[in-house]
């Protein structure tokens, strides 16, 4: 998603080389934090050569992109749909960058994510169904 709103605002813009920008963007913004400095920093001063003031809009843009993606689009997609704690994304993000670089930081999540429904299937699989249910009351709440 990061990807393609820099390619828009870029075009939109007359940005030189806004799918190179684009390719960029998606991968800082898989880095936490710092992605997204090194995206508007990148995205800012190509925007210069255009002017201060699509310089300025470019990095305005980006930082809405960023403001939703933080408190809408990622509680919501973690939160709500993955069952996952920020904390736990957090750590997840960090181990799997430490262990495996960027591909780790991708692919830790969806297997962090798949942790919980396995491990009830596996708990009811033998037959431990007060446990099951325990851990069902504990995500209630």
């Amino acid at each position: 998603l990061a990807a393609i709103v820099v390619y828009l605002t870029a075009t939109l813009l007359d940005v030189p080389s806004a799918l190179t920008l684009a390719v960029l963007a998606a991968v800082f913004d898989i880095l936490p934090g710092i992605g997204f400095i090194l995206n508007a920093t990148t995205a800012g001063f190509l925007a210069l050569v255009v002017s201060p003031e699509t310089a300025i809009t470019m990095v305005l843009i980006l930082f809405a992109y960023m403001m939703l993606e933080t408190y809408v689009l990622i509680p919501y997609i973690y939160g709500s749909r993955m069952k996952l704690s920020p904390l736990v994304v957090l750590i997840s993000i960090l181990f799997g960058g430490t262990v495996a670089g960027v591909p780790g930081m991708i692919a830790i999540l969806p297997f962090i994510a798949a942790y919980a429904p396995v491990e009830r299937r596996w708990l009811r699989s033998e037959q431990l169904e007060e446990t099951v249910g325990i851990h069902n009351e504990i995500a209630k709440k």
